[in-house]
């Protein structure tokens, strides 16, 4: 394995990756450094090591093959203040195993598709729309609201109402809720940076996003628990011939498995940062590349108008229908490839163990690990390999993924993570991302970029999930 030399990395090396990060190109720093020192490599830092890599081998063997080998890097204690300690998000071990087993049945295909609710907050987007009258529109911002509203409808049994207007007033405090969802996140951005001194950086009005966001939610949890107790032996799900199937509501079905508040608490704000974050990151990466790519925006409109017309001729689609239109798969490929919601995972092994590649003066022998040191795997770097995607790696070419070569890329497409922690909310995350670009373009026959942004170097906004840093800004009509 090829170590970085100091000016490279180290000390200094830390603070010139704290300037990417606030620079919005962390992403592309380690791609640049990934080509520099190779697939995998090391450096060490306040005398612990940690080793980088873009190798899909050594991805494999930590997420799955080894996964008993390692556990979550202490950057996820970063996140324990907003997200608690007993959801899926920060577990490991025993807990992590019971919160999937108890999370699972909420992910399954049917309990996603409510394709009638996703429209719903549709049409108050397309409300939100039709009334910007500037011409150009920020939607990066609405899509986040968007999603937001969608996730808590299914996780807490009614929108929080980011998508409302200002004026309209709602029974949370909107503005709150959303906004301070949003400042933590990018507290913990930067206390990730930090990792074990995480710590040092505790602002207060940090503290008091959480707070907020907690208060909101707790509302949401002791209506199920309330409702939970006052009907103990009926289940949120059952129905007869005679009564109409109960919508699905993911802290009431979690109530009757049970009945603590802060572990009903920590699992919906886990599942909320997956599902939120993870579809309105898709669409806006999505929204964007196809404003920059005419003739994509064009063939993937096509595509939708032959299975479920567009303008005066659009149906709501079913999702039978979302997953008919393979251009579309493959256009929501190509951007999760380009741009992963999740950008870089990170572990620590538990015990003394190694990866299969990387040592050596070759880089073909494995690499000891000693227990506490630490591993980042670099999905943005992995996903932009010329040797696995082709010398236009860079590019956005959603056709690759209908060529022979891409049938088999397994670990080398990793947008959801992978191995026995990938992501539970990645079928809601499609099915949703799937439903509400269909509508968009069912309904708008012109995307196209501002002007004033046009073709400028993309930057990345990289909180816990990975969006655009400059916006996404464009022209519907």
């Amino acid at each position: 394995m090829r170590r970085e030399p100091f000016y490279t990395f180290g000390l200094r090396g830390q603070l010139g990756t704290i300037s990417a990060a606030k620079a919005q190109r962390l992403p592309a720093r380690m791609v640049e450094l990934c080509d520099e020192l190779g697939d995998t490599w090391g450096y060490t830092l306040f005398g612990t090591r940690t080793i980088i890599t873009r190798d899909h081998r050594n991805i494999q063997a930590m997420l799955a093959t080894q996964f008993d080998d390692f556990g979550l890097a202490t950057d996820r204690d970063s996140m324990h203040q907003l997200l608690g300690t007993h959801g899926i998000f920060t577990q490991n071990g025993s807990s992590w195993a019971a919160s999937r087993a108890l999370l699972r049945p909420s992910f399954d295909r049917a309990q996603v598709a409510d394709l009638d609710r996703l429209e719903i907050f549709f049409e108050r987007l397309r409300q939100r729309i039709e009334d910007d009258a500037t011409g150009c529109i920020e939607l990066q911002n609405l899509l986040q609201k968007l999603t937001m509203d969608s996730s808590s409808d299914f996780l807490l049994g009614s929108p929080v109402g980011a998508l409302a207007s200002e004026e309209s007033g709602s029974g949370v405090n909107v503005q709150n809720f959303t906004e301070a969802f949003d400042i933590a996140q990018t507290v913990i951005a930067t206390r990730w940076v930090l990792s074990n001194l995480y710590w040092l950086y505790n602002p207060k009005y940090f503290q008091q996003a959480c707070s907020v966001v907690h208060s909101q939610v707790q509302k949401y949890v002791n209506r199920a628990l309330k409702l939970r107790s006052s009907s103990p032996t009926t289940t949120t799900t059952s129905t007869t011939s005679t009564t109409p199937k109960k919508r699905y509501i993911f802290t009431e079905v979690l109530a009757e498995t049970t009945q603590d508040p802060r572990v009903i608490q920590d699992q919906v704000l886990s599942v909320m940062l997956a599902g939120r974050d993870t579809t309105a990151s898709l669409l806006s990466w999505t929204v964007l590349c196809l404003s920059r790519n005419p003739s994509v925006f064009q063939k993937l409109r096509a595509a939708i108008s032959e299975t479920v017309g567009v303008d005066s001729s659009a149906r709501i689609p079913t999702q039978a229908e979302l997953r008919s239109i393979t251009y579309l798969r493959w256009v929501l490929h190509e951007v999760l490839r380009l741009y992963p919601p999740l950008h870089a995972n990170t572990r620590c092994p538990i015990k003394p163990t190694t990866l299969p590649f990387g040592g050596g003066p070759d880089g073909t022998a494995p690499i000891a690990l000693r227990k506490g040191e630490k591993v980042v795997a670099s999905f943005f770097a992995l996903h932009r390999r010329k040797d696995l995607y082709g010398s236009d790696a860079d590019e956005f070419r959603p056709e690759r993924w209908g060529e022979e070569k891409l049938r088999k890329i397994g670990w080398g497409w990793i947008p959801f993570n992978g191995g026995p922690r990938i992501c539970l909310g990645q079928q809601m995350a499609l099915t949703h991302a799937s439903y509400f670009l269909t509508r968009l373009l069912q309904v708008y026959s012109v995307l196209e970029e501002d002007p004033g942004v046009k073709g400028l170097e993309v930057r990345y906004d990289t909180k816990i999930t990975m969006y655009s840093g400059r916006g996404v800004r464009v022209r519907l009509g």
